[in-house]
């Protein structure tokens, strides 16, 4: 079980709990193994094929080119790492989400359509002939969760060395990557430059 997934239980169970139906309050949340849901396993095998390998390979090799057979998993690093690459990992997730919202659900019933799209049946569940599962809650309650979910505003790492590095970056002319390459090129530049100083 996931730290997200207490989160999620909170939420539905908060959002549910003044509904009378026999899905409300603490029945609308269940837990269950993951193998029970084959959805959620093609999901994580998707994302690994898709994304976690290419960034698992990518800080390995990473490492060994920064002098490290592993990342220290330090402070400094992790700072950097998010610093470097957050919005590139962002970038695969949305790409990863979109795939995912419109990837073709094969079922025997509907095999003459080639199949329903989680974004559609989610959306248009009248066009799968299935109940709108959809309860109405107030806004303000929308927005109490929300507050809880919102994500960092801008580069996630530590202010000192967000600040840090967006010094040695105009000190040293260099700009902000828009590749990954070119993220890589700064992780190590950076990492170098804040090494040496504190060896000095």
């Amino acid at each position: 079980m996931g730290t997200e997934n207490g989160f999620i239980e909170q939420m539905q169970i908060f959002l549910r709990r003044n509904h009378e139906d026999e899905l409300s309050g603490n029945k609308s949340f269940m837990y269950d193994k993951s193998t029970h849901n084959q959805r959620i396993e093609w999901f994580w095998g998707c994302l690994r094929k898709e994304m976690d390998q290419y960034w698992l390979d990518f800080f390995q090799k990473l490492a060994r080119d920064s002098g490290t057979t592993s990342f220290p998993g330090d402070f400094l690093d992790k700072s950097l790492i998010q610093f470097c690459f957050v919005e590139f990992i962002q970038r695969d997730l949305d790409a990863l989400a979109a795939t995912w919202n419109t990837h073709v659900i094969a079922s025997k019933t509907n095999f003459t359509r080639g199949g329903n799209h989680p974004l559609m049946m989610y959306t248009l569940p009248e066009l799968y002939n299935v109940d709108d599962r959809l309860c109405p809650v107030d806004k303000d309650e929308i927005e109490v969760c929300s507050e809880e979910t919102l994500p960092k505003v801008g580069l996630p790492c530590d202010e000192t060395v967000k600040s840090l590095c967006k010094i040695i970056m105009e000190e040293s002319r260099l700009q902000t990557p828009d590749t990954i390459q070119e993220g890589r090129q700064l992780y190590l530049r950076l990492r170098g430059n804040i090494l040496s100083q504190l060896w000095l």
